[in-house]
């Protein structure tokens, strides 16, 4: 991150308390992997008091430092997630930037846990676009992802009160590479040893919201079928 940026940072900051009474503010957030974050701001009237102060520009700040954090990610030896910036009222400031694999790995966990509901919410919304209707037209459905050697195939069929009807649809890009993301993450990365391995996942869509519990399964499978 360039000192032109924490100068930015710096003035907008400053130029937003200069009618405040304040020793020290701090600014923190840190990025999931998609560049999100909830940023915090601080101030502080002396060494020990301080409270949380509703900073006007405090997004304007957090994109000055998503912008940085996102250049910076593919680089592991100046890629940072979680950020401390400092400014006191003699105009110094002092910044830390700051890699954790635990912020990453709870990120993806919580990514993927809601995985299978962004799956099926996405794939009622293409069926309605292929002229399959709502839930006038199905009440249910069983939905089946297998990857084999990297490749994923689907498996649709949805159920007017007891008749089935397989779907024909193609899957859009952005989904395909969702779920093979989802696989590598749970097999490979950061929460294999969370995750049984699998290799197959299913989704018995209630229409709406999945119970975690009842309507998906994972499950590894030596063949297709």
């Amino acid at each position: 991150m360039d000192v032109q940026q924490l100068e930015e940072a710096k003035s907008i900051i400053l130029e937003e308390l200069k009618q405040e009474v304040w020793s020290q503010a701090k600014f923190f957030t840190v990025f999931s992997d998609s560049g999100s974050s909830s940023p915090q701001f601080i101030l502080y009237s002396d060494s020990i008091t301080q409270k949380e102060y509703d900073l006007k520009e405090i997004f304007t700040i957090t994109r000055i430092f998503k912008k940085a954090f996102l250049a910076a990610k593919a680089d592991e030896k100046s890629r940072f997630n979680k950020v401390e910036f400092e400014v006191y009222s003699d105009s110094t400031y002092q910044v830390s930037l700051t890699w954790d694999d635990e912020e990453v790995r709870k990120n993806k966990l919580a990514w993927s846990n809601v995985i299978p509901q962004w799956v099926n919410d996405r794939l009622i919304s293409l069926l309605f676009s292929a002229g399959y209707g709502d839930e006038a037209n199905w009440q249910r459905g069983v939905f089946i992802f297998t990857i084999q050697q990297d490749k994923l195939s689907f498996e649709g069929t949805i159920y007017n009160d007891q008749t089935p009807m397989i779907v024909q649809v193609k899957l859009p890009d952005y989904l395909i590479v969702g779920i093979l993301e989802h696989y590598q993450i749970t097999n490979e990365g950061f929460l294999k040893d969370q995750w049984q391995p699998w290799n197959q996942l299913e989704i018995r869509s209630p229409h709406n919201s999945l119970d975690l519990d009842k309507d998906i399964t994972y499950r590894l499978i030596t063949d297709k079928g």
